[in-house]
């Protein structure tokens, strides 16, 4: 028998609304229970007492009853009437008796619910608890709570006793298509009461298997809504009473208000796991520029957040139709690079790359899309490609995959694409900043070479003539000749060496991270004074010890190395100074010497190289900055760096 006929529903409802019913927890005792019918029990037996003496005296016309044999005999019937009369009311009263005993039981059921509701925001635990305490009063076999997933339409089993796993599948997860009953239950909110499951067609050959008969099945419901259900089943054929469904849509009725609380608080922990996620990822990728160290960072906190076993990121080449792959991370790496490149379009992160939307499977080894066998071989089952993207332009795709099935919701895909979109954004920032070192590290290179034409190559060319004089010299006996050129290739020999020392020392002094820019100066002006007898003295105001962008401050410090180099090669200085200043937003550089000087007006363009102001200035210029050169003949000179705000971080 269903109960979704109107007469069973309102009977059932009615019952779960009646004073003393275990759904309103007020239990009332047997004799509360009688009322006004308490006063006929105890008025019946004097009743008829009063009744018999009356026939005997005054009705019944045989005089053998006025005697002692006839009081004996009616008193007797009388007696006897009594007791009868008693034994029926103390059955009444001991059915209930047991009626109130089972709405005790029922209110412990559902004040267990209540309790377990207090004490834990944990559901499963507290939907285990309310299913054991139905099941030990209603004496059934099985029962089983489901969680109603309204975006995927199915019932998600939360709790479960006597019923096998097998039945609940790999997910404990059922649509509601291939699940009559409770589909029933969800659409139309109203209990299901099956007095016989082998006669239903629907459900006959799944009851018969696991050996169940009859069942009831009532909705959880929060605000009016049906959130899951609550089954129990009995192996023997038996009727549900009005009393146990009225239990069991309390307990129902409480559940829903469970389900809906810790759908409410696991959302809220759900948004700050991502939050957090967001947050830690963001940190990872973002605490080094270097390309490896970034994506590593990236594989091991979505691994770690999607509890993977492995994971792997394609980067997409420079041509624009092939990727590589770039990183591996996690199990059997070995099977993973059985393919590392592929065309875009092919496989997974191919077909990912080309349409820019994520592919998930829960079943990887019937994937024909997907092209490494051998990783099919290892037994991983749940893979996920997702792609990876900057300002809408996909640059890559990461990868990552497990042997054990895992639920991925909507939520958490579009959690994973947003992870991907951060990842993709600081990959592209990491090979960014790798292009900009190596363009940097060229246009070094340039200026060195510069630098070595502009100086060691012009007094090289110099020995090399000096050298061929000399030799002519001596061919020709003029020996005095020959001694004095021989001092000037001296004199050329000290100067190279000079320059060369001076300038592997620059090379050598550089900031770091943990140094920065004006220790960097103080050492090398120590080295530089020790070597040239040079007095070179470092002014810095309190605020322009700032935190440089590495570029510019070696930009700096080859600027500083090249305005000494012409203090000590030109300027026949007793003294220099380095100063450092900060104001309205700039910092200013600037380098003094007390030497002889020179006329600004006088210098050609061509007299620039090897004064070295042509290096000096592209320096500056490549930071931003502005460069200026002022002198007086016999005043010493000035050389004045000013860097813009921009270039210099607070």
């Amino acid at each position: 028998m269903e109960c979704n006929e109107t007469g069973d529903q309102v009977n059932v409802l009615r019952t779960a609304r009646r004073p003393g019913s275990a759904s309103t927890g007020q239990g009332r005792g047997p004799l509360a229970e009688l009322g006004w019918r308490r006063w006929i029990i105890m008025a019946v037996p004097a009743i008829i007492l009063i009744a018999f003496d009356y026939l005997r005296h005054f009705v019944l016309p045989f005089d053998v009853l006025h005697g002692w044999t006839g009081f004996l005999a009616l008193w007797s019937l009388a007696l006897t009437g009594v007791l009868i009369f008693s034994q029926t009311v103390f059955a009444i009263i001991g059915k209930m008796e047991q009626q109130v005993l089972r709405h005790n039981r029922e209110l412990e059921a559902t004040a267990a619910t209540a309790t377990a509701l207090g004490q834990t925001l944990k559901l499963k635990q507290v939907l285990e608890v309310a299913l054991n305490k139905a099941l030990d009063i209603t004496g059934v076999q099985g029962g089983i709570v489901c969680v109603l997933d309204e975006v995927k339409q199915e019932l998600v089993h939360m709790a479960h006793r006597g019923f096998p796993e097998e039945l609940l599948g790999p997910l404990h997860r059922a649509k509601l298509s291939t699940d009559p009953i409770g589909s029933q239950v969800v659409e139309t909110g109203n209990p299901v009461i099956l007095a016989d499951l082998w006669k239903d067609p629907r459900v006959a050959e799944v009851a018969k298997k696991l050996g169940f008969r009859s069942s009831v099945s009532v909705p959880l419901k929060a605000d009016g809504r049906v959130v899951g259900v609550i089954a129990l089943a009995s192996a023997r054929e038996r009727r549900f009473s009005p009393s146990e469904v009225a239990m069991l849509l309390g307990i129902g009725s409480q559940l829903g208000l469970a389900v809906r609380n810790a759908v409410l608080f696991e959302d809220l922990l759900q948004r700050n796991r991502e939050q957090s996620a967001l947050n830690n990822i963001s940190t990872a990728v973002s605490s080094s520029l270097k390309l490896n160290e970034v994506m590593v960072a990236a594989i091991d906190s979505v691994m770690e957040l999607m509890q993977a076993e492995a994971g792997e990121i394609w980067l997409l080449q420079a041509t624009g139709n092939e990727l590589a792959l770039a990183i591996h991370r996690g199990l059997f790496p070995e099977s993973f690079r059985e393919i590392d490149r592929l065309p875009v379009g092919d496989g997974f992160p191919g077909r990912v790359a080309l349409k820019g939307e994520p592919i998930v499977t829960q079943n990887l080894a019937d994937e024909a899309r997907y092209l490494r066998q051998s990783v099919k071989e290892k037994s991983f089952q749940f893979f996920a490609c997702l792609p990876l993207k900057s300002g809408g332009r996909v640059v890559g795709t990461l990868d990552i995959a497990s042997r054990h099935q895992r639920d991925l919701t909507e939520r958490d895909l579009q959690l994973l694409v947003s992870i991907g979109s951060i990842i993709g954004v600081a990959i592209e920032n990491a090979a960014l900043h790798q292009k900009v070192q190596n363009l940097a590290v060229l246009e070094e290179r340039g200026r060195i070479a510069r630098e070595m034409h502009d100086g060691l190559a012009q007094v090289l060319g110099y020995v090399n003539t000096k050298t061929q004089a000399v030799r002519r010299l001596l061919s020709m006996d003029q020996v005095p000749q020959a001694e004095e050129a021989l001092g000037q290739l001296e004199e050329a020999a000290r100067t190279v060496y000079a320059d060369v020392r001076e300038a592997i020392v620059g090379l050598r002094t550089t900031s770091s991270s943990t140094r920065g820019l004006i220790p960097a100066v103080r050492e090398y002006l120590e080295c530089f004074s020790r070597q040239n007898s040079i007095q070179v003295e470092l002014t810095v105001d309190g605020q322009s010890d700032v935190a440089l962008e590495p570029t510019t401050e070696i930009q700096l410090i080859r600027i500083v190395q090249e305005a000494l180099s012409n203090v000590r090669k030109h300027a026949k200085a007793q003294r220099a100074s380095v100063q450092l200043s900060a104001a309205n937003g700039h910092l200013c550089l600037t380098v003094k010497d007390d030497g002889q000087g020179f006329d600004p007006e006088r210098i050609t363009r061509g007299m620039w190289p090897q004064l070295g102001l042509r290096t000096m200035k592209e320096r500056a210029e490549s930071v931003g900055g502005t460069f200026e050169v002022s002198s007086v003949p016999g005043q010493g000179t000035t050389v004045k760096l000013v860097v813009p705000k921009g270039a210099y971080v607070r």
